[in-house]
Order: structure tokens, then C-alpha cells, then sequence
């Protein structure tokens, strides 16, 4: 805010901690029906404005104006805000099909100006209207919304062993540790715009050794598991304070050990029934806590594990909580230590909800690099010539570019020489 010459707005975001008419005025999900624009998003997963770009898109998409609505597109690529379009980002370095250059920008803007604001029919509102990157398969896949059909939740519990399964524990238990928001857990990357050490995918083994740090991973995996969607992480939790934060880091460890950031989210507990609400704890009591982790299209590959590193800062990245349950006052100078717990239990079974995609269905939603049958909108679609056969060999579709819905069940598409078999939801 002092960089763009309005550091007065911040005493105006202060000024209004919870959601209310403040906030009201100037939130789009409010009036998206009054929205009459085709709009083209342009996101990355590492960008501090992913969330917002991927509501706003759905929003206006499905519920916007008669021009809006069906006339959204948005592209989302594993960038960050100031990384926008480069392969490089963090620690990790992706193939150079991660690469959306300056020019590749300007000639997909002109091609939506030019069909929107010339009338040139250049095929482009018969693409999908979702492309997005998956990370770890490291390729483009594409949807009619987001995240795709097919997408099913997938609860991975916690366990007092510091283990993360598919079945929830059976032990009482809970685990403990003291948060001190004079020394509050470190950012290390993730959606800022910018940060010192660098934002976007990082390296979170720095945190590991913290004692006011929580860690809990799975086995080593043997498929792969895609994750597409927001990771929802539900937590039984207590404090020994009023109000205090929960944060959660996902992670994806690498065989040599390093655990790169997936996403993150974190949830004030004063608001855990709403924004617009503040509800305290009741000091030594159980609660529960639901922190919505930012979206991410991510595959976890075979020979990784999956990692849930829990604190309560996350900062900053997010406002180090002072525990003192008091109104928000900017750098407040109260400042107390919390004894925070959660539980894994099988009367308090904390988990994730990962929205999983099914691995053997990814190769339908993404676009590999000899001309791809791509599915949207029960459409069938492919860059050269294609035939569409329903299980009875009757001939449905036979040319260039995308069939007609089709209804739900099992169809073959010829391409050239090659005959496979898809599903449509």
C-alpha cells in the first residue's frame, strides 16, 4: 500500500476486521448477475490473487450477465504474480512447456479482442474453457469448469504416530505444542507477491525441526495421486486462549527429501463459524476448525509422500495471531503464548479432504503433444481429423473439430490409425 502511494487504506482494512457492509460494496460474488462482460482470466498457482481469479471466472461463468455468463475462459499456470510466465518458480524448474512468453500473451489477448471486438470468428471460444497445469505430470489439461468432472473427495486422517492414512485412527490422543506469536512460524514461499527467500514452491524442511510445528506425512506412495481443487483441512482442536490461528501447509516430499509447498490456508478461530461473526473459544474446550487450503492442481508421483505441516503462523504471509482474544488493533502489543492441540482420535478424527481426480482418467483432460482427443462439455474434441463410434459401432461424429454433447457412457475415437475407448460423465 505505501508502494502504490495509499497507505491510509490500510487503517481502512483494520477498520473493519469482519465482513460487513464494508466489504459487501465491494465484493463481486455479490451482484455477479449484473457482471455483462466475456472476460479472459489469467492465474497462476503460486499468485496471490489464484483464489479470487478462480471465483470470479466460476462465478461470472455460471452465474453472470447474459454476456458474461458461458463467455468466461481462464488459464492457470504454475506461476506466481512477479514469475508470471516463467518455468522457473521457487525450487522447482518445470519443463519449458510452463513457458507463456510475453509474445505468447499478446498474440492470445489479440485473439480475444479480435473475435469479441472485430467479430473475427478465430475458433477461439471453441476451446475449453479451463486449461490449467497439472504439477508433477507437468502437462496443460483441460475442463468445462473448475476443478474438471470427476473430481471426488478423499479424507486422509492424522495419526498420533505423525503418520497421514486413509482410515481413521483408533486411539485416543492428541498432539500439543506452544505457539509464541513474539517468535510466530515463518512464510517460507507460497502465494505472496513477493517475499524475502522468495515465494511460490519452497523448500519447508526449515520449518520441520520447529517445536511449535506439527508434521504428518503418508507412506511412500506407489501411484500417483492427483490432486485438483481446494484441499480442506477439518481440525478438533483446543487452546488454552480466546482466540488463536490454525495454519495449514501442504507438501509434496521428494525422494531426496526435500518437501515442496503445495499450498497453504490458514483460519483465525474467532471465525471459524463465519467471517462475519466472531464466536471466542472456550479456553481448555474442544472445537473444531475447518481451514480451506488455496486451490492447486497437483500429482503427487510414486516414490513421493504426501506431507500436512500444521502451526499456528503463518507470517508473514498472514498477521501473526496475538492470542489476547481482543479486538483487532494493528501490531498489537498484547502478546501472549498459546498451548494449542489437536486431536487424532477416533472420537476426534482430524483429517484433509484432498479432492482427488482418478490417475487413469488424467489422459483425458490433458493435451499431450501429438494432437490430443480432449473432453468438454461431453464434447468430444480433436485437432485433426476424428471419428466418434457409440458401443455399437454406429458411426456419431466423422471431421474436424468437436462432436455434439454426447450423452453419458463408453464411446471410440479413431484417430488415423489408432482406436481408443473414452467415458463421458
Amino acid at each position: 500500500m505505501g508502494g502504490l502511494g495509499v497507505p491510509h487504506l490500510i487503517d481502512s482494512v483494520a477498520n473493519h476486521p469482519s465482513y460487513d457492509s464494508t466489504w459487501a460494496i465491494m465484493n463481486l460474488e455479490e451482484r455477479s448477475s449484473l457482471v455483462n462482460t466475456p472476460m479472459l482470466h489469467l492465474a497462476g498457482w503460486f499468485d496471490i490473487f489464484s483464489e479470487s481469479q478462480i471465483k470470479a471466472f466460476l462465478d461470472l461463468q455460471f452465474n453472470g450477465g447474459p454476456y458474461a455468463r458461458g463467455n468466461q475462459k481462464i488459464i492457470i499456470g504454475p506461476w506466481g504474480h512477479l514469475t508470471f510466465g516463467q518455468n522457473v518458480q521457487g525450487d522447482l524448474t518445470f519443463p519449458t512447456n510452463a513457458i507463456f512468453s510475453f509474445t505468447d500473451l499478446l498474440n492470445l489477448i489479440g485473439r480475444w479482442y479480435d473475435y469479441w471486438l472485430k467479430g473475427i470468428n478465430n475458433g477461439i471460444m471453441d476451446e475449453p474453457p479451463v486449461k490449467f497445469y497439472i504439477i508433477g505430470i507437468n502437462e496443460w489439461a483441460y475442463s468445462d469448469t473448475f476443478p474438471p468432472r470427476g473430481v471426488y473427495p478423499r479424507k486422509w486422517y492424522l495419526h498420533g504416530d505423525g503418520s497421514l492414512r486413509l482410515y481413521p485412527p483408533t486411539s485416543v490422543g492428541f498432539s500439543s505444542y506452544i505457539y509464541d506469536p513474539n517468535d510466530p512460524t515463518p512464510t517460507i514461499g507460497g502465494n505472496e507477491m513477493s517475499l524475502a527467500g522468495g515465494t511460490g514452491p519452497k523448500d519447508q524442511r526449515p520449518l520441520l525441526s520447529r517445536s511449535d510445528v506439527l508434521v504428518f506425512q503418508s507412506d511412500v506412495l506407489t501411484d500417483t495421486v492427483v490432486v485438483i481443487g481446494n484441499i480442506i483441512a477439518k481440525l478438533y482442536i483446543e487452546s488454552d486462549r480466546y482466540d488463536t490461528d490454525f495454519a495449514v501447509r501442504i507438501a509434496d516430499v521428494f525422494p531426496d527429501g526435500r518437501a515442496i509447498l503445495v499450498s497453504d490456508g490458514i483460519i483465525k478461530a474467532r471465525y471459524r463459524y463465519g467471517f462475519d461473526r466472531e464466536v471466542l473459544l472456550n479456553p481448555g474446550v474442544i472445537d473444531s476448525v475447518e481451514v480451506k487450503v488455496w486451490a492447486t492442481a497437483w500429482a503427487f508421483m510414486p516414490g513421493h509422500r504426501i506431507m500436512v505441516i500444521i502451526s499456528s503462523a503463518n507470517y508473514p504471509r498472514f498477521e501473526a495471531n496475538p492470542n489476547n482474544g481482543g479486538p483487532f488493533v494493528r501490531d498489537d502489543p498484547i502478546k501472549l503464548p498459546a498451548n494449542n492441540k489437536i486431536y487424532h482420535s477416533s472420537t476426534y478424527p482430524s483429517h484433509i479432504i484432498l479432492p482427488m481426480y482418478p490417475s487413469t482418467s488424467v489422459r483425458e483432460i490433458i493435451s499431450q503433444s501429438d494432437k490430443n482427443i480432449i473432453i468438454s462439455a461431453n464434447r468430444v474434441c480433436w485437432e485433426g481429423e476424428i471419428k466418434v463410434y457409440d458401443v455399437s459401432g454406429r458411426v456419431l461424429f466423422e471431421g474436424m473439430g468437436c462432436t455434439q454433447p454426447l450423452k453419458r457412457g463408453v464411446y471410440f475415437v479413431r484417430t488415423g490409425n489408432r482406436i481408443r475407448s473414452i467415458i463421458i460423465r
